[in-house]
């Protein structure tokens, strides 16, 4: 009995892509709809509470609105976080964003959607 591999090993990809994609939608519908989005700054902000602060004309990669995020601490200091997004410079590496799917599966991947 011969066994094509390469069939296999293909299928278990595509499986192992779909679980990731499948867990990281859920992670996300679960931020956007609940109580775990952080709410957009309007007023003076309070000590200890993250906040969505809308810029004015960015975008994200696909296209929906871009905040950054801040929390007032209770100290008289300022940390700046920069969180990887990563770039697409042409259209192979436009084509690949970063999903729960790919990075599970080991494929390639070069910038966070959103």
């Amino acid at each position: 009995m011969k066994i094509d591999l390469k069939v296999n090993e293909k299928k278990a990809n595509q499986l192992v892509m779909a679980a990731g994609d499948l867990i990281e939608q859920s992670i996300g519908v679960g931020v956007a709809g609940g109580r775990r989005q952080a709410p957009v700054l309007d007023k003076e902000p309070e000590e200890k509470v993250w906040y969505r602060l809308p810029l004015a004309k960015g975008l994200s990669g696909d296209g929906s609105d871009y905040y950054v995020y801040l929390k007032k601490g209770s100290a008289g200091k300022l940390c700046l976080f920069f969180s990887g997004g990563g770039v697409a410079w042409d259209s192979y590496t436009a084509s690949h964003p970063s999903t729960g799917g790919r990075i599970a599966a080991g494929e390639p991947h070069f910038y966070w959607n959103n």
